[in-house]
């Protein structure tokens, strides 16, 4: 999700103001299950468990002056 403004300053020059976010309900996102290469190998422990998480909220602010 993304949110911007621009200001106008004078007739040539202005500024833009832009807030962005990620995840913004920061929700879980789960990655992919852990699945071995080797198809023989369906009896390991690690076989189908989620062993990681996608990134969690982040937001950032920017701003840009045009001349």
């Amino acid at each position: 999700m993304a949110l911007s403004r621009i200001f106008r300053v004078t007739e040539r020059r202005t500024v833009e103001v832009r807030s962005e976010a990620f995840n913004l309900t920061n929700s879980f996102r789960a990655g992919a299950p852990g699945m071995p290469l080797v198809t023989t190998m369906r009896n390991s422990p690690q076989f189908g468990q989620i062993l990681t998480a996608q990134d969690p909220r982040i937001m950032q602010l920017a701003m840009k002056f045009v001349f």
